[in-house]
């Protein structure tokens, strides 16, 4: 007589659990890498957290779930990233709308038409990489066994959506009638309609555009030709280097700018901003070329996170008040920690078997 195994079951349950493990560590993470080791949120205001999980961090979560769910591809990351993006800037928070006060040292450079246009062009561009596309990868790639799967079912992405809609309505009340008019002491803005409707009119471009973009295939080499042939992809220090490089450019021409000083405020905001984003089309074409070349790897893809990642949170000690000592050692301490487990992260990628997905 034979008997059933439980084993099958088991490893259902022990796969449900490292989901589970994989959905906390991105609602966790995506605050963290966008907020917390860039300085914006400090270690005396590491309660605001809770806030941002329920933002930053659901978001996160729903927007990888539905491009797994529908087999999507990176490019709709970034799209869905964009949507959230400028739904904060323009209907949460709405510092791209609000007049910026003491909270930057020159307010007025490049507002326009009652928008914000630096610090805009570059929470969109911050936002959709540091808070969505970069802690989804870091997920995937401590989870590389669940990389594929969605995580959420159907009710579980109802629940999370909900859940999003009272945390980001908790997080307007909270910025825009409380924390600016008595902490940064500016007055309750409130934006034009018509600059809203704009906003969302845009965000669901962006969410169509996103549902139905479908991910590049590779092309179908003749019979006989190796797949392997063609320019290698480039290894996975330079691609580190030139994500740090192209980090750096981009706070330079969306932040820095305005401080170098008077030479760079009496150039049109325009020329930075038109600058910025030619950037980003660059990037786009040549990450885009580097992913579709042989030999691209999870040790690329944590490269480039690395690169980006690290650059940023040098920047954020220049770019944030770090007033008091605590301030800025708890800024340093937890840089430190996002380095060590970066470098432990790669060593796990390095041992990793080629194909480690479901």
């Amino acid at each position: 007589m034979t008997t059933l195994s439980p084993r099958p079951a088991a490893d259902s349950a022990s796969r449900r659990r490292q989901r589970l493990w994989a959905v906390l560590v991105l609602a966790v993470l995506a605050p963290f890498t966008v907020d917390v080791l860039f300085g914006a949120t400090s270690i005396a205001n590491i309660s605001g957290l809770l806030s941002e999980i329920s933002t930053y961090g659901f978001a996160a979560v729903l927007i990888r779930a539905v491009v797994r769910r529908r087999v999507l591809g990176f490019s709709s990351i970034v799209l869905f990233g964009l949507a959230f993006a400028l739904t904060t800037e323009f209907l949460i928070v709405q510092t791209s709308l609000a007049p910026l006060g003491s909270l930057v040292p020159y307010p007025d450079y490049g507002r326009a038409m009652g928008v914000n246009w630096p610090f805009l062009v570059w929470a969109l561009g911050y936002e959709t990489l540091w808070g969505i596309a970069m802690p989804i990868a870091l997920t995937e790639l401590t989870f590389p066994l669940h990389r594929t799967s969605a995580w959420l079912g159907v009710r579980g992405c109802l629940v999370l959506t909900l859940l999003f809609v009272l945390g980001a309505s908790a997080a307007w009340y909270n910025w825009t009638q409380l924390s600016s008019p008595g902490y940064v002491h500016l007055p309750v803005y409130l934006p034009p309609l018509l600059t809203v409707l704009c906003g969302w009119v845009v965000v669901l471009m962006f969410v169509i555009v996103g549902l139905l973009l479908r991910p590049a295939q590779r092309p179908i080499r003749p019979s006989g030709v190796s797949a392997d042939s063609g320019p290698a992809a480039p290894g996975p220090w330079v691609v580190g280097i030139a994500a740090g490089l192209a980090t750096f450019l981009w706070f330079a021409f969306t932040v820095l700018w305005p401080l170098s000083g008077a030479w760079a405020r009496s150039v049109p905001a325009f020329v930075p901003l038109l600058l910025a984003v030619i950037l980003a089309g660059v990037l786009v074409v040549v990450v885009g070329g580097w992913t579709r070349r042989p030999g691209w790897s999870d040790a690329h893809r944590l490269a480039m996170v690395s690169g980006a990642l690290l650059t940023s949170m040098a920047v954020g000690f220049g770019s944030n008040d770090l007033p008091d000592p605590v301030t800025l050692i708890g800024k340093i301490v937890l840089n430190v920690v996002a380095v060590v487990a970066l470098v432990l992260l790669a060593r796990k990628v390095r041992r990793r078997a080629p194909s480690t997905t479901e």
